[in-house]
């Protein structure tokens, strides 16, 4: 305003580029979210702070915009790739979160008994909250979906070696069975079958791409069932991951974690099967399907743990400390 220089940066989250320009008789621009860089720049409001030009005049204003629009490998800015990024494992979480409540709150529920359903207690209100989590923030349904169908994006434009992953790992089914060796390291048989699962999931989705090609986001019932493959697989490497951390810090809860991550991985290995059964049914059928069913069997080798003795060890833990078991103590 002063004619000092042709033009300045600013950055602007609720008007600091615009109110200034407005009150100097300048020209001052909010430019799209992303368009121009904001690397350096600490943000007051991660997703409304922009930074934009600051001229004489429209034209100067619209030859400064181009000098400084475009992508900026240093601009860790726009949310919107770094939400792609996470998109997955949001779904992932939103599905098993809300439905984990969801059983955890039906058990409350039916210790209340009838009194479950009375307003003055509070297992009413907290199951009436909680069926909600299924519906907001997208529909479990729909974020089903998303889960491997983004991932399929993915591998389609090159992002996720996904199809490659699947030729290596038919390649294995077709080769003799290798023989693995026994180990004593914490947690190991929960690690293979962490490992099992991620084959069967990448089993289920690589016939799905070869078996529907561009129509498989029409098969919502397969897309649904890979789905629950891999929210089971996440959450199980995630238990397995977090018991093994346990061990070092935070050994008075480690042996818990241990019985919560074999648990868990010893129920998912069911569901997992049942999941890929039932996809596996819907894609092929008489030889071919023989054949598959023959490969889940070869693939997915979980030995049953004792969760009864596990489970009661953690019933006792909750029963003790009259809340969660699984914290610092």
């Amino acid at each position: 305003a002063a004619g000092l220089v042709k033009g300045a940066m600013g950055s602007d989250t609720g008007g600091s580029i615009r109110n200034p320009a407005c009150l100097c008789g300048i020209v001052g621009l909010k430019p799209t979210y992303g368009l121009v860089s904001r690397a350096g720049v600490i943000a007051n409001s991660y997703t409304f702070d922009h930074c934009g030009p600051m001229t004489w005049n429209v034209e100067d204003c619209a030859i400064m915009l181009q000098a400084l629009a475009g992508h900026d490998p240093a601009d860790a800015g726009p949310l919107r790739n770094i939400l792609e990024e996470l998109a997955v494992e949001c779904a992932i979480l939103k599905v098993a979160g809300s439905e984990m409540i969801n059983y955890v709150l039906d058990e409350n529920v039916q210790i209340h008994g009838g009194n479950g359903f009375v307003k003055d207690y509070p297992a009413e209100r907290h199951y009436r909250d909680a069926r909600v989590n299924r519906i907001f923030e997208g529909t479990n349904e729909i974020n089903r979906l998303l889960i491997p169908g983004t991932l399929i994006r993915r591998a389609l434009k090159g992002g996720l070696p996904l199809i490659a992953a699947a030729r290596r790992l038919q390649d294995e089914i077709m080769s003799p069975p290798a023989l693995t060796e026994a180990s004593d390291a914490p947690l190991a048989e929960q690690l293979r079958a962490v490992a099992a699962f991620k084959k069967m999931a990448l089993m289920v989705l690589g016939l799905a791409m070869q078996r529907f090609g561009e129509q498989l986001s029409d098969e919502q019932e397969v897309l649904s069932w890979a789905a629950d493959i891999l929210i089971d697989t996440f959450a199980a490497e995630s238990a397995v991951l977090r018991a093994l951390q346990a061990s070092t810090e935070a050994p008075n809860t480690a042996e818990l974690q241990t019985d919560a991550a074999c648990v868990y991985v010893n129920d998912a290995a069911a569901r997992i099967e049942g999941a890929a059964r039932s996809a596996l049914a819907a894609m092929a059928e008489g030889d071919t399907l023989r054949m598959n069913l023959a490969a889940l069997r070869r693939l997915l080798k979980v030995t049953p743990v004792n969760t009864v003795v596990m489970r009661r060890r953690l019933a006792d833990a909750v029963v003790d400390r009259a809340g969660y078991m699984l914290g610092s103590t």
